[in-house]
């Protein structure tokens, strides 16, 4: 299964993916990641494992095992994201 599904590209240069959540991003917060200060990401949504989408996450949400991260960023981001473990 592929880590990263493009979903929609903006004429921008920003593209919608879905992201699963790398190694070291687990059990920590939004908030603590820092996505939108380190890589210009918004995280939108979060694909749970039972198949509950949780939109707008809150700062306070944590990533867990087997989360996929929906998020906004652009191309540069993206590749360099997918590069984490």
């Amino acid at each position: 299964e592929p880590n990263m599904i493009e979903h929609m590209k903006f004429s921008d240069g920003h593209i919608l993916v879905e992201l699963r959540a790398p190694k070291k991003f687990i059990n920590r917060s939004l908030m603590e990641l820092e996505l939108r200060k380190r890589y210009h990401a918004n995280v939108i949504g979060i694909k749970k494992i039972s198949g509950d989408l949780v939109m707008t996450p809150l700062p306070d949400t944590i990533i867990k095992e087997n989360d996929t991260l929906m998020l906004i960023a652009n191309v540069k981001t993206i590749k360099e994201l997918e590069e984490l473990e």
